[in-house]
């Protein structure tokens, strides 16, 4: 019979602990590190060129409608994924309303060189307007990229202040 002394128990317990923390330690560092492998590497092969662009000053973001519009891709975030087009093959883009109750929806819809329509924002409003110059700056923002906007939306008219009613 081994005689054991309490000197023993927590030697024993001490060791056996340290050897299952520094097991799951080794477990969880490879776990990390695996993940960062993962993000580093993209899905698409056109991912990290994107996420370049996006990133870079001259990208304009219109939060609005949800969308980047960079060198070369229209970039949506709609219906919970990430859209890219080539910018190649977008031939118009169309802003258009809807009604849906008392609220507004707003789409805005791109057509491709092969006739395709892709809904890249949809977005319910209580009220929304545009007035000439949104609808200008955004017909000459797409423009430069030899894109047709149209927008179906009616400008708002500019009250005079002047005016009494």
């Amino acid at each position: 019979m081994t005689k054991l002394t309490y000197g023993k128990i927590l030697k024993e317990g001490y060791f056996a602990n340290l050897d299952i923390g520094g097991i799951l330690i080794l477990i969880g560092i490879s776990m990390v590190l695996t993940q960062v492998r993962a993000i580093k590497k993209y899905r698409h092969p056109l991912a990290e060129q994107i996420d370049e662009e996006c990133n870079q000053p001259e990208a304009l973001w219109f939060n609005d409608f949800r969308i980047y519009l960079t060198k070369n891709f229209l970039v949506s975030v709609y219906g919970g994924k990430l859209t890219a087009l080539d910018l190649a093959k977008v031939q118009m883009t169309r802003l258009f309303e809807t009604g849906k109750g008392s609220l507004s929806v707003i789409t805005l819809e791109v057509t491709t060189t092969e006739q395709e329509k892709i809904t890249v924002s949809e977005n319910e409003w209580p009220f929304f307007t545009m007035n000439e110059e949104e609808i200008t700056y955004l017909t000459d923002v797409f423009g430069k990229r030899n894109i047709e906007f149209v927008c179906e939306i009616q400008p708002d008219e500019e009250i005079d202040e002047d005016e009494e009613f």
